[in-house]
């Protein structure tokens, strides 16, 4: 199945649990956007005000800002510009770019960092890398931590 929503305040929820159950694709487009237990293979989120919550897909595409995922069973999760968060995440890759960054209970393979704002909180990962300033590491276990430049801190290591 496919479902596209192109304009505002479509309410998906009803929609998946109600008639459509198990969808192949979910497309969002413009403002307002929003997908509750779903298991799609690909959403894709353009522009602002989108969030996933408890979703078993594939692939999910943030672009521009405020977008967060939430207990989310995905292979790759990619952030681009600001406003992202990922809490209690089991993906493979996570990767952050510019600022506003935080990854929450998450058991992935490779977290990376750039710029300022970054935190990792009870995390079983492999390899975590900070660059620049403001980085923290809290109860994790993984095997390398790398802290460059300024205000880092571990804890419960």
């Amino acid at each position: 199945m496919f479902i596209d929503f192109y304009h505002e305040k479509k309410n998906i929820c009803v929609l998946l649990r109600h008639r459509f159950r198990c969808t192949f694709r979910c497309a969002f487009l413009c403002t307002d956007r929003s997908v509750v237990a779903c298991h799609d293979k690909t959403i894709s989120f353009l522009y602002t005000d989108r969030s996933v919550v408890a979703c078993h897909d594939k692939t999910i595409s943030f672009l521009y800002t405020d977008r967060s995922v939430v207990a989310c069973h995905n292979k790759t999760i990619s952030f681009l510009c600001t406003d992202r968060s990922v809490v209690a995440c089991h993906n493979k890759t996570i990767s952050f770019l510019c600022t506003d960054r935080s990854v929450v209970a998450c058991h992935n393979k490779t977290i990376s960092f750039l710029y300022t704002d970054r935190s990792v909180v009870a995390c079983h990962d492999k390899t975590i890398s900070f660059l620049y300033t403001d980085r923290s590491v809290v109860a994790c276990h993984n095997k390398t931590i790398s802290f460059l430049c300024t205000d880092r801190s571990v804890v419960a290591y």
